[in-house]
Formats: structure tokens, C-alpha cells, sequence
């Protein structure tokens, strides 16, 4: 019978690996996993604004396709405007990365990331992790 560190690790090589160092922020806590009510609470103001002005600029551009000849310098002008916003989102994210919690990735994936810790985690400890991409 598998444990449930085992799955996890078998969840962790199935899925792609990207070997590149991105900057995140490791928080190990206190206790079990919250419940999604509590962890939605905990996530910082500035990753949920960032979340949903992406999801708003892909619903404008989608709404610019029923529009016609028009439609491509609209869109142009508004992918210039996003790009703004997306350098002052990254501007204000960045503000949440703290150099005590800070590490480097060594790769990450769609099931996990690596990174060296400055000492050893216990498996399975629940950890506040952010990433700064």
C-alpha cells in the first residue's frame, strides 16, 4: 500500500520539468492544511488582483473578434495597456517577496517544484509557498 508521500512522488514524475531557477518564497506552518475558505483568505491582495486582470484581459480580447476590421488595432492598443498594468503587477507582487523566506528554484513543473532549503523539512510539513515568476 502506497503511503501518501509515495503518491505524491509519483504524482511529482509523471508530469513535465522545467530546470530553471525562478525566485519563491518558502514558509513552512504550523498545523494541518487549512480548509480552502481559510486558504483563500491567506492569499495575498496583490497575487488575486494579478489572477483576475489576466483572466480580464483574455475576456477582452476574446470580446474583440465579434468587432471586425477594427478589431486588430483595438486589440493591439489594448495588449499595449496590459502590458503596463502587467509591469506595475509585477512591480507590486515583487513587494511580497521577503529575503528571509527567499530561495531559488532548481526546476519546477506542473506537479512540484525543487529547491535546496538552508535546513532539512520534514515530509509533508504544510509550507506557504509563493512564487515569483
Amino acid at each position: 500500500m502506497q503511503t501518501e508521500l509515495d503518491q505524491l512522488n509519483e504524482a511529482f514524475v509523471q508530469f513535465f520539468k522545467v530546470e530553471h531557477a525562478i525566485a519563491i518564497n518558502v514558509l513552512p506552518l504550523a498545523g494541518p492544511l487549512p480548509d480552502e475558505a481559510t486558504f483563500v483568505a491567506a492569499i495575498p491582495e496583490p497575487f488575486l488582483l494579478a489572477g483576475n486582470m489576466g483572466q480580464l484581459n483574455l475576456n477582452s480580447l476574446r470580446s474583440l473578434q465579434r468587432l471586425g476590421e477594427l478589431a486588430e488595432e483595438l486589440a493591439n492598443y489594448l495588449q499595449q495597456q496590459a502590458r503596463k498594468l502587467d509591469l506595475l503587477m509585477h512591480y507590486v507582487i515583487r513587494q511580497q517577496d521577503l529575503p528571509e523566506h527567499r530561495y531559488m528554484t532548481q526546476s519546477y513543473g506542473g506537479a512540484g517544484l525543487t529547491f535546496l532549503a538552508k535546513a532539512p523539512l520534514l515530509p509533508l510539513t504544510v509550507t506557504e509557498l509563493k512564487l515569483f515568476l
